[in-house]
């Protein structure tokens, strides 16, 4: 690292001593007094052998040169200038009070501020006065061990790599960026408290936590290991009487490996500071490429309530592409959670099929519309769970859970009943509105199951009509290469009849979110009997949720009133 930083010196020091007469250069050797003493009017090779003192700010020609051949520049002071060109070997060069504006390097070496890199001594203080000090210039720590306890904050067009580990012990975060324009290459990025993945639920610190206006910053990070959160987006203004809105937009963020609680952790709440100033906060046009995320939550945003209504985050048009889920051991990896996520593309997704049990919920969505996702695995059709969504594509292979009820279907559509709802354009929440899962092998969904009412109707004569369906039946319909599947039934009986429900290898095994919405006339009635043969009975109208019991399950009678648990009896 060394010699390429030597030879890309050499470079730049000769073409800027052949921008000037060869008879105008001045040569200067300093090993020891004071360094104001001896600087010239004109463009000057200061080589520093033996250690100087600074004394007082100090003014370089433009295009002078510092090379450093064993000596140091300490006391008190700043060296300005314009095209100042360092020359020096891994050493510390500057004191802690001495300051230097106008380098012209592309790269600056952090062990010239103090840098150490034997993962023992803290290298934050030497870190921070090198982005001080470089301004575009990239900050460079080579393949050596660094520690930090202290967050390393990056601002406008500040640029920092690390060719080793950086480890950071401490609660806050290891990376903090707030301003545009930021590049940050690193190979390995670390929790030093931590050394397994176990652990990461109790730690409370970000590896790279963006906050603030983000834009156009370019993070690559090879390895972030033991973070709770790895990738922290918390857009968020400090001057908060004066600005009203803040984002993250334009960003690249890559990575091959993360493991930790949280992989990408999108926080759309913080920065909705509840007082007399309206706030909007946005996460838009990101581009996220994995990489694989070892994560409990690969993808996870934060529920935003009603109390935001106006002044909903949104998460617009991101793409994010070849990413893979994947979990260890127990700990079972919850792939993708998202609120008021809009028009966001998923390209390439690897799922851990290996990892999260059949009946759990590997995707969950609320009030989110326009999402594509293709993932390149197998997808149970129960694993996706979405409340209060538009226009949800899932292309997959979508499996039925071994339920033998579906089987190959490639595509997957969910829809709502509300179409018109969409937090970009304010309109009013629908919360009682119906998701409705399409499985398709054909190319695209059609307009007319928007609306398609799923359920069973009972009515005959006064004398009663009995009419027995499985319960698989009460929230599948449409045949061939369509089936649609809703979360919600809706039972009608009527006429002193009734509806007997069979419950052998059906959907409630499957740990599903469901809901019958049952209008039951005086004298009708709603029998769901179990495998074993015991029997629930409806004869009042009212939502009922299916709660899951062990082998079987439960009603819960949702009513004004509050709620009651209906079991087989």
């Amino acid at each position: 690292m060394n010699k390429i930083i030597n030879i890309k010196l050499f470079v730049a020091v000769a073409a800027l001593l052949v921008s000037f007469a060869v008879d105008a250069i001045t040569v200067k050797r300093i090993s020891r007094g004071v360094f104001n003493d001896i600087v010239a009017a004109q463009p000057t090779l200061y080589i520093i052998e033996g250690d100087c003192m600074l004394s007082r700010d100090v003014a370089l020609a433009d295009g002078s040169v510092l090379k450093f051949e064993g000596g140091q520049i300490n006391g008190n002071g700043t060296i300005k200038g314009n095209r100042i060109m360092i020359d020096a070997p891994r050493y510390r060069i500057f004191g802690d009070n001495v300051k230097i504006n106008g380098i012209a390097n592309g790269e600056v070496s952090a062990h010239w501020w103090g840098a150490v890199g034997d993962g023992v001594a803290y290298d934050c203080g030497a870190i921070k006065r090198a982005l001080r000090d470089a301004a575009s210039s990239w900050v460079v720590l080579d393949n050596l061990k660094y520690l930090t306890n202290e967050t390393i904050v990056l601002g406008r067009a500040q640029k920092l790599r690390c060719d080793g580990t950086l480890s950071y012990r401490g609660s806050g975060a290891a990376i903090e960026l707030t301003d545009t324009d930021i590049e940050v290459d690193i190979r390995e990025l670390r929790q030093n408290a931590g050394t397994s993945f176990e652990q990461t639920a109790a730690f409370k610190a970000s590896g790279v936590l963006f906050t603030g206006n983000v834009y156009n910053a370019n993070i690559n990070i090879d390895r972030i290991l033991y973070f709770n959160r790895a990738f922290d987006l918390a857009p968020k203004h400090s001057r908060q009487s004066a600005d009203r809105f803040c984002g993250i937009q334009y960003c690249k963020i890559s990575w091959q490996f993360v493991a930790g609680e949280y992989g990408i952790y999108i926080d759309m709440v913080s920065g909705m500071i509840l007082d007399s100033v309206a706030r909007r906060t946005w996460v838009n046009e990101n581009q996220f490429n994995g990489g694989r995320l070892l994560c409990r939550y690969g993808i996870y945003s934060t529920p935003v309530d009603d109390r935001y209504r106006d002044r909903i985050g949104v998460i617009n048009g991101n793409v994010f592409n070849c990413i893979g889920f994947e979990g260890e051991g127990k700990v079972k990896c919850k792939a993708i959670t998202l609120h008021n996520a809009w028009h966001n593309n998923f390209t390439n997704i690897r799922l851990s099929e290996g990892y999260v049990p059949i009946g759990n919920t590997w995707i969950e969505l609320t009030q989110c519309g326009y999402l594509t996702f293709d993932f390149k695995s197998q997808i149970p059709y129960s694993a996706v769970k979405a409340t209060r969504c538009n226009h949800i594509e899932i292309c997959a292979n979508i499996t039925d859970n071994g339920l033998g009820y579906l089987s190959g279907y490639d595509r997957m559509y969910i829809l709502n009943e509300n179409g018109a709802y969409n937090p970009l354009n304010n309109n009013p929440l629908d919360k009682n509105s119906q998701n409705v899962k399409l499985l398709t092998r054909g190319p695209s969904a059609t307009s007319e199951v928007r609306h398609t009412y799923v359920g069973a109707t009972v009515a005959g004569s006064r004398g009663g009509v009995v009419k027995t369906v499985n319960f698989n039946d009460l929230f599948f319909t449409g045949t061939g290469d369509m089936k649609v599947f809703s979360d919600k039934s809706f039972i009608t009986v009527n006429d002193y009849s009734t509806l007997n429900i069979s419950t052998d290898h059906s959907l409630v095994n499957a740990n599903l979110g469901l809901e019958l919405v049952c209008k039951i006339s005086a004298g009708s009635k709603v029998v769901i009997t179990n495998a074993k043969g015991k029997k629930i009975t409806l004869t009042e109208n009212g939502v009922y949720q299916i709660k899951p019991a062990g082998a079987t399950f439960e009603l819960l009678k949702i009513a004004e009133s509050g709620s009651r648990i209906i079991s087989f009896q």
